[in-house]
């Protein structure tokens, strides 16, 4: 391990003055660690949280520090996210005192969730932040969203079949800002193509249990989504 003249002791270091300027920072890092040309990230970030002034540095293992002027700066981009550059996602975590940058868990990222197919009277469910309804194929489904997050190492979740009073509901999700995906085995960091776990003819892509319409601005839905409800009208 280490030997006892290893050791540096800090314990009476006072950080308390710089720690009023790390509460204004983030620590980043860009899903699956695509290489990026720093100032043109640095440029997109400014202009896509329309904030001048964040100095972004690179760090270690792939990460970045956001330096803000203001710790409501940080916090507004926290709260802005998820974010992504050039379709990679882009994982912030607010600073942590006393924490190694290689020590921030970058393994899940919140994402609002649009949630269609609820009943009318769940309306006022606690896990449903916003309801509306939308017209999509042909009929009212009232739909909510609600802000999850997400194991950026599993599968995204096309779905959930409710079982309630007797009767079983398909609620169908989609993802708001949703960066690019594999439809083959459904995880972010890749596209299809690039797919280690699932070799697939790309001429059957339709088929695949993932698609384009797991992103919030597709107007399609699944086809898990019409065989439910074209079986229920057939029963």
């Amino acid at each position: 391990m280490w030997l006892e003249d290893d050791i540096i002791d800090l314990e009476n270091i006072d950080t308390s003055e710089q720690e009023k300027d790390c509460r204004a920072m983030l620590i980043g890092k860009l899903f699956m660690n695509p290489n990026v040309n720093v100032q043109v990230f640095q440029s997109t970030m400014k202009t896509a949280s329309k904030i001048e002034s964040v100095d972004i540095t690179p760090l270690e293992q792939g990460q970045f520090l956001f330096a803000f002027k203001t710790e409501r700066d940080s916090k507004h981009v926290l709260n802005g996210g998820p974010w992504s550059f050039a379709n990679h996602c882009l994982l912030l975590k607010a600073w942590e005192p006393n924490t190694p940058s290689r020590c921030y868990n970058f393994s899940k990222e919140a994402f609002w969730v649009h949630i269609f197919g609820l009943p009318v009277e769940w309306r006022n469910a606690k896990a449903v932040l916003e309801i509306k309804v939308e017209p999509k194929g042909g009929a009212n489904f009232v739909s909510g969203k609600v802000k999850v997050e997400l194991d950026l190492f599993a599968p995204l979740k096309q779905g959930s079949v409710v079982k309630r009073v007797g009767q079983k509901f398909w609620l169908e999700y989609k993802y708001e800002r949703l960066p690019h995906f594999c439809y083959a085995c459904g995880k972010l960091g890749h596209y299809t193509t690039q797919c280690a776990e699932n070799q697939v003819d790309l001429e059957r892509i339709n088929e695949l249990r993932f698609g384009y319409w797991l992103k919030a601005e597709a107007k399609e839905f699944s086809p898990i989504c019409k065989m439910f409800y074209e079986d229920l009208e057939k029963g």
